[in-house]
């Protein structure tokens, strides 16, 4: 097992311990992804920053079960996110983004699919599904 499988495995699991509590609220993300891994990484969403890290996470919450309250990232706008940060503010600085959703938009892949491929030439780029307490790797 992978090591990002591995983290996924364990944010799917907390996402069932959250559920309890009607889910993850938006500001706690940057707390579980950080309790989980103990490098620096970009978090979204989560705080801004201005550093460019290694690796960044993006954690896409569309379930009512897992999301509490606003401004969570649906799968497409989780997309964006990984466009925006792997050829923008940190191109070439960024080796590795990871997202972590609970629900996949197929169509969202196509408006982005160009963009992934050229940003795999350089980086590392996974998607995992999150439920029931285990992650699933999708290709791209």
């Amino acid at each position: 097992m992978s090591e990002y499988q591995e983290i996924a495995e364990e944010i799917s699991r907390r996402l069932e311990e959250k559920k309890r509590e009607g889910g993850i609220r938006v500001d706690e993300i940057p707390e579980i992804i950080g309790n989980i891994i103990d490098r620096n990484i970009n978090c979204y969403p989560g705080k801004p920053c201005d550093k460019c890290c290694d690796k960044a996470f993006f954690l896409s919450l569309s379930s009512k079960s897992n999301a509490k309250g606003r401004g969570h990232l649906d799968f497409k706008h989780a997309l964006d996110k990984i466009v925006q940060h792997m050829q923008g503010i940190c191109f070439q600085e960024t080796h590795v983004a990871v997202c972590f959703t609970d629900s996949l938009e197929p169509n969202a892949f196509g408006e982005w699919k160009a963009n992934l491929k050229q940003i795999k030439n350089n980086a590392s780029v996974q998607i995992y599904l999150l439920s029931g307490g285990k992650a699933t790797e999708i290709p791209i």
